[in-house]
């Protein structure tokens, strides 16, 4: 018997090995997608992207291709990390040398 989820990939959240196959399961707050089983989408919310742009941190809609920026006056902000779970963005700024 081969171990599917040994293959990266082979889910995009929990892959459980059976003889002779293998699952694809979601974390709470998710769903399989149904045009492909072995991905999980939100059940909730609208998907976005925030970037950092140097002099501000934007976010754009998936859905509806609208830009708002979220953070302005930054001074040279390179990269940036979102803890879902509590909303707070953390970024860095080079020019400052800070976080």
């Amino acid at each position: 018997d081969v171990d599917e989820c040994a293959d990266p990939g082979a889910c995009s959240q929990i892959c459980i090995n059976e003889k002779g196959t293998f699952k694809c399961e979601c974390h709470t707050g998710y769903a399989r997608d149904p045009r492909d089983r072995t991905r999980c989408k939100a059940t909730e919310g609208h998907p976005s992207l925030l970037f950092a742009r140097r002099f501000d941190i934007r976010k754009i809609s998936l859905d509806h291709h609208e830009m708002v920026a979220i953070v302005n006056d930054t001074k040279s902000a390179t990269a940036l990390d979102y803890v879902f779970r509590t909303g707070m963005i953390f970024w860095s700024d080079v020019t400052d040398e800070k976080i």
